[in-house]
């Protein structure tokens, strides 16, 4: 893991086991890891959603992180404080099915806020998804700075 700070740090278990579910499309028992009355905010292109607990977060983790997609995180940038974790991740996706939408990326803020070893909130922003006609467009047209991967 690629951290942004001077020293490595640990990443929190309970925001470990969400990028690990991300990859994996298991989100069994990830309840265990969020507080009962955990606070899921979401900023999509064109759209912003909230939902409250911690069964009805586990069930749109299920939907909308692994609905069209099996994903592997590329990119990771991790900033933590005693209960605080920002982690930025680039995911890319595959479609589940033959007849699913094209392969994918994405690039997300999380802003995880931790009670004891619990996420109790959990905000993240989206830029949507890049297909790869848009994926090769940016790598020729946008502009990037030199010596830097990400």
């Amino acid at each position: 893991m690629t951290t942004s700070t001077k020293r490595e740090l640990a990443i929190p278990v309970a925001v470990e086991e969400f990028v690990r579910r991300i990859e994996t499309a298991d989100w069994d028992g990830m309840e265990e890891h969020l507080t009962a009355d955990v606070l899921y905010d979401a900023s999509v292109p064109g759209w912003h959603y909230q939902y409250e607990g911690a069964s009805r977060v586990v069930q749109e983790y299920r939907e909308e992180w692994n609905g069209k997609y099996l994903w592997s995180v590329q990119v990771q940038r991790l900033v933590a404080t005693q209960d605080q974790v920002v982690l930025g991740i680039e995911i890319h996706g595959q479609p589940i099915r033959a007849d699913g939408p094209p392969p994918a990326v994405c690039r997300l803020a999380n802003f995880f806020r931790l009670e004891g070893d619990r996420i109790a909130e959990h905000r993240f922003y989206c830029c949507g998804e890049w297909d790869p006609e848009t994926v090769r467009n940016i790598a020729e047209h946008a502009p990037k700075v030199e010596g830097r991967t990400s």
